[in-house]
């Protein structure tokens, strides 16, 4: 999500010092330059930003109240884009209002974005390409559904509970769609039309309108219950050297907890393939980059993720630093996860601080976990991330409705304890009119460099963080209704 805004008076205004010029984007191998990101999802502002006018008066607001970088999302989870594309379906249609396929945002934001000096990084949704429900129709929506039903990934799962027509209550493997347990339809990395798309779209963006960046969002497996389609298999068997007698089950099998819910019991092979899934990803992120950068080595290259790093795994993630090793914190961590490590692939990562209480010292008086903290989350990201990659942290500002002031005091949190703030989303700054709220922040950042004296102790003091939040697949339930 983000991209370019404030140079000159204004930068010296709020204090964050000169920014490069506009359309100027990071050297190679160096911190994207943003401060202050605001992320906008396609599909909640279709409307808002379905025109030239609409796109000014968002840019004009923003270099207004100090925000530098929009993050335009062009691809959402439903694979329809909102430019027009030579490789993916355009959207005409959402939530009954019809968008103008004369007008592309994409270059419009752009060229308005820099004539303000502002910067734009366009974002993309990667593996995820189809609804279950559309928001028009109540039908399967999105580019799976539109002839490409052989992208998908096979999850293996077992209902949510247990069935009560006598039916045998056993794991199925089968087409993500089918199981129909997930709001988004991801698609299987290993599928080599899958990955030439992805990358084509990448190259698109990155080459037709020379943004300041991109972003990659949803580069992962749907959770642990996927991709277990055939080709997934025999990536699986050709890196480990030998077949799977017992395909899936050699992997994992599933049983239900005594609280009624589906459990994982991790196979002989179990290890072997979250690393396998972990280093699939590792890999597609070094296509990425390797796809923006031959386009323009000094445009920026980033992707977001939550900050619940330890839940991760079971997506297949895993964006620490290759020097960490998880498995001296973690249980479910093989000594060899660090191998799928992929924060050096990045100039900018961005993580969701979900959460509504804000300092650890907040935390320990109100009872709250050190680890549902903003200030925790910023720890535990400095720990696995090592340095080896700007950090530029998220607030979803539906966590702080009715509340500015607490809102405020996160995102001065953001901007001590990392080098960026993101807000997430245009819709709800745009509606709670919190562009003041913005415009009161003084954000003072270091330059990012290898870390110090204070980041080194920042990841001796991380807390092992808990259940992640869930709001972010929420909003896009919410939006899509």
């Amino acid at each position: 999500m983000r991209g370019k805004w404030l140079v000159g008076l204004i930068c010296a205004a709020i204090g964050i010092g000169m920014l490069p010029l506009a359309g100027a984007a990071s050297e190679r191998g160096s911190a994207d330059p943003g401060r202050i990101y605001l992320w906008a999802e396609s599909s909640a502002n279709v409307r808002r930003l379905g025109s030239t006018t609409g796109v000014v008066e968002i840019l004009n607001k923003m270099k207004d109240s100090g925000i530098d970088t929009l993050i335009l999302e062009v691809k959402p989870v439903h694979g329809y884009v909102i430019y027009p594309s030579k490789l993916a379906p355009r959207l005409k249609v959402w939530k009954g209002y019809q968008l103008d396929q004369n007008f592309d945002v994409a270059k419009t934001t752009v060229r308005e974005a820099h004539k303000r000096g502002l910067r734009v990084l366009i974002a993309v949704n990667v593996f995820s390409e189809g609804l279950q429900r559309g928001p028009d129709t109540g039908k399967p929506f999105g580019l799976v559904f539109d002839g490409k039903q052989d992208w998908a990934a096979w999850n293996y799962a077992m209902a949510d509970a247990a069935p009560t027509d006598g039916t045998t209550d056993a794991a199925t493997l089968k087409p993500i769609y089918e199981h129909g347990k997930s709001f988004a339809t991801f698609v299987s990395p290993f599928h080599p039309e899958v990955r030439r798309h992805e990358l084509g779209i990448l190259r698109e963006l990155a080459s037709k309108y020379r943004p300041d960046g991109i972003i990659i969002d949803r580069t992962r497996f749907n959770n642990i219950e996927s991709d277990f389609s055939p080709r997934a298999r025999a990536a699986f068997e050709k890196e480990i050297g030998h077949a799977v007698a017992n395909w899936p089950e050699d992997v994992m099998t599933w049983r239900r907890g005594g609280d009624g819910k589906p459990k994982h019991v991790p196979g002989p092979l179990f290890e072997k393939w979250i690393v396998f899934r972990a280093k699939t990803i590792r890999n597609f992120f070094a296509a990425a980059r390797k796809t923006v950068k031959n386009v323009n080595p000094r445009m920026s290259f980033g992707t977001y993720v939550g900050s619940w790093y330890g839940d991760y795994w079971n997506e297949g993630l895993n964006w620490a630093s290759p020097e960490y090793d998880a498995s001296q914190d973690y249980k479910w961590a093989p000594k060899d996860w660090k191998s799928a490590g992929y924060a050096k692939l990045l100039d900018l990562l961005m993580t969701g601080l979900y959460y509504k209480t804000v300092s650890v010292d907040e935390a320990k008086t109100s009872g709250t976990s050190v680890a549902s903290t903003v200030e925790g989350g910023a720890q535990l990201v400095a720990k696995v991330t090592n340095g080896d990659v700007k950090h530029a942290g998220g607030l979803q500002l539906t966590d702080y409705k009715d509340n500015p002031a607490q809102f405020l005091k996160a995102a001065q949190m953001v901007l001590e304890k990392t080098s960026g703030l993101m807000i997430f989303d245009l819709i709800y700054l745009d509606e709670y009119n919190w562009w003041g709220q913005v415009k009161r922040l003084t954000p003072e950042l270091p330059a990012i460099s290898k870390p110090g004296k204070s980041q080194r102790r920042a990841r001796r003091e991380a807390p092992e963080e808990e259940e992640a939040p869930k709001h972010y697949d929420g909003f896009y339930e919410e939006v899509s209704q």
